[in-house]
Formats: structure tokens, sequence, C-alpha cells
């Protein structure tokens, strides 16, 4: 299964009948949604594939006034190394179903971040979605602008991503579940990591090139999420032509902090753990603010502030000792 992750992340090509042998749903490709199912009945929690259990490279042959020997070369499906040999022939009831486009109201944003330089975590924003069994995806983003540092804080349960970067400006993502389905009400998916380059503002979106975008349930049933590209502002803060530097002091400290906002009308101030749970929620109108967070466990967190009227967002690390 990690030939067929690699391949669909384009960090290693599968060519032939080996490309062949992923594609168990039958709708002519490899995707995530295959290497669930693959997954699935190697853990005995489906016991057959919609296409059956062999794959030949057929090829057309003539046949004159002679014997002739023909060798054809076959594979069962979801072996890309050719590892497999069986035992004996048998045959299997082919019972497998997939349904296609569930309803899912899923929500994946990148969130936007306020810096001028130096390093920066983009956290990805997941809401209202259920049931989780893989997905792929491409991120693309502006080389000149930014340079992708690494990825880190999946959510609990989200593990063994395989990630590629083919070229600058693009990241693959694939990933399929082991045991059960992944469901987020309101988390973060995983933080993204990069170097600012330059002082202007760059975005950072979901594409389907180089690898296509691809969710589904974990019965393999696909959905399509709402996807939300997200923005590296080139200010040091949000669009206000005030001060618009967010302070929080203590910070590190000891859950006991004051935070100074930058701008007048209503904001949402949420916290979330390394996991991405949410762990503290207000809105306010003022432009300082005392929380009390003393109660959490000692760590990092990131606290995100909204500004109910104009959409723009903030996120800060926190850290409790």
């Amino acid at each position: 299964m990690l030939l067929y992750k690699k391949h669909i992340a384009t960090i290693t090509p599968l060519t032939g009948i080996y490309l062949a042998s992923g594609d168990v749903n039958g709708v002519g490709g490899l995707s995530a949604t295959d290497v669930l199912l693959i997954k699935k009945r190697i853990a005995t929690i489906t016991n057959s594939f919609t296409v059956g259990d062999w794959l030949f490279n057929n090829t057309p042959f003539t046949v004159l006034n002679a014997d002739v020997t023909q060798n054809f070369n076959g594979l069962t499906y979801g072996d890309a190394n050719g590892s497999y040999t069986p035992p004996a022939a048998k045959s299997m009831e082919n019972s497998a179903q997939i349904n296609e486009n569930v309803d899912n109201a899923a929500i994946f944003a990148i969130e936007t971040v306020n810096t001028a330089s130096g390093k920066i975590i983009v956290p990805v924003h997941v809401s209202q979605l259920q049931n989780l069994g893989a997905l792929q995806y491409s991120i693309n983003y502006d080389p000149a602008s930014l340079q992708f540092d690494g990825i880190d804080n999946w959510y609990n349960g989200i593990e063994d991503v395989t990630i590629g970067t083919p070229v600058k400006g693009n990241i693959t993502f694939v990933w399929a579940a082991d045991n059960d389905g992944i469901t987020i009400e309101d988390g973060t998916l995983c933080n993204l990591h990069f170097t600012v380059l330059k002082s202007e503002t760059s975005s950072i979106s979901w594409s389907n090139e180089p690898t296509p975008a691809e969710f589904s349930d974990y019965n393999a049933s696909t959905f399509v999420p709402t996807l939300k590209d997200g923005t590296i502002e080139a200010s040091t803060g949000l669009k206000s032509s005030e001060n618009t530097t967010v302070g929080i002091y203590p910070n590190p400290g000891n859950g006991r902090i004051t935070i100074t906002l930058p701008e007048s009308g209503q904001k949402e101030i949420k916290v979330y753990s390394l996991l991405g749970s949410l762990v503290y929620s207000q809105l306010t109108d003022q432009t300082s603010l005392k929380l009390d967070l003393s109660n959490l466990n000692k760590g990092i967190y990131s606290l995100r502030i909204v500004n109910r009227d104009n959409q723009n967002t903030i996120t800060k690390k926190l850290i409790i000792k």
C-alpha cells in the first residue's frame, strides 16, 4: 500500500499492470479510496473487491497452423510489488458495494496568517467532518514568497500520512484510515510550517494538481467538502490602518494572560490543544481582555482570534508552563 500512496503523492510512480492493480473499485484510476479498500481487505474487514481478484496484461496473438505458447502476466488486485503467490485457485463471490457522493458538510479551511517575515505556522482548520476514511489533495503556495518547512500537529488518529513535495510550490497528501473513521466537529487537521521570504501578500490554496483532491468516508463513499484557501498577509496584523499588533502577556506563563486586540467590533477568541481540540471559547467586543486558562494542562496551545465584522483571523502560539 505504501507504493500506491507514494504514486498518488507523485513521489514514486507506478506503471503498467502494477499501477492498474491498485484500481480496486474499477473507476479507472488509482486514488486514496482504493488504498482504503485495500487496507480494509487486508484487515479482513471486507473480503472482496468490485473488480474481482485477478488482473492480467492480456496481449493479442495470432494462431495459424501450429501450436502457440503464450504467457500472460497476472497480479492479484492490491498487490503493487507482485509478492503474492496463491496456494491454490479458488472462487470468491464478489459482494463489494461502492456508494459514491454521500452527504457531508465538512469544511477544510487554510487559515489566514498575518506576518511580515520569519517562521510562521499556518493551521488547516476542519469542521463538521464525519467518519473520514481517506483523503488525498494538493496544496499550492508561492515558492518565491514562502519556503515550506514541514507539517506537524495532525489530528489525533490521522497517522502515517504520505506527503510529497514533487516541486517547490506543491505539497501532496495521501492518507487512508486503518481501523475506524475520523470525526472532527471543530479542530485543527494539521499545521503547515513556512519561512516567509518576502514581505508581500501571498496565497496558500487547495489544488487538484498534481494530486487530484478526493475525500471518502470509512465506507469508501466519496464526498465533496468545502475547501477554503488561506492568505499570508503582508502586514503584521489585520487590515486596519491603526496599530494591528496582538499582544499576549505573559507568554509563556501560567495561563492567566492579558490579550490586547487591535480592532474594535465583536471578536471570537478560541484556544485549541495540539490535538486540535477546542478547550476555550469566548466572544468579546473589548480591545483588552484578561483570560484565566490556568486550569489547562501545561503545554503548547493555538490561540485564534476572528473578527466577526470582516472575518480577519490571527493565530498565535500560547505556551502554558
